[in-house]
């Protein structure tokens, strides 16, 4: 949990969920806690108690961050079976994961 990524994540507010495509997306703990979320339906929420501009750069960073590690989505230098456009929609779907959508 020290990853960047998850820097926005708070253990006390927030849960993981894990769908049955094995798809992890951060849900709210008291959601996870009384079975209201369904799989692959869950909304996030991600909390930060800075002040909402410092909270859009954090965003903006996470956002850099995640798509920088996800290099089939920006390098052409890539071979074209590493970037079609099944796996970019996969890759697009863990950055949107880890932001909390």
């Amino acid at each position: 949990m020290n990853h960047s990524c998850f820097h926005p994540f708070d253990d006390e507010i927030n849960a993981f969920n894990v769908d049955e495509n094995f798809i992890v997306t951060v849900v709210m703990r008291e959601e996870y806690d009384n079975n209201l979320s369904e799989p692959g339906t869950s909304t996030c929420q991600l909390t930060n108690n800075k002040d909402d501009e410092q909270q859009e750069v954090n965003i903006d960073e996470l956002l850099i961050t995640c798509v920088a590690r996800k290099r089939a989505l920006f390098d052409y230098r890539l071979p074209a079976n590493e970037r079609s456009n099944l796996k970019k929609k996969a890759l697009w779907q863990e950055v949107c994961n880890l932001m909390g959508g």
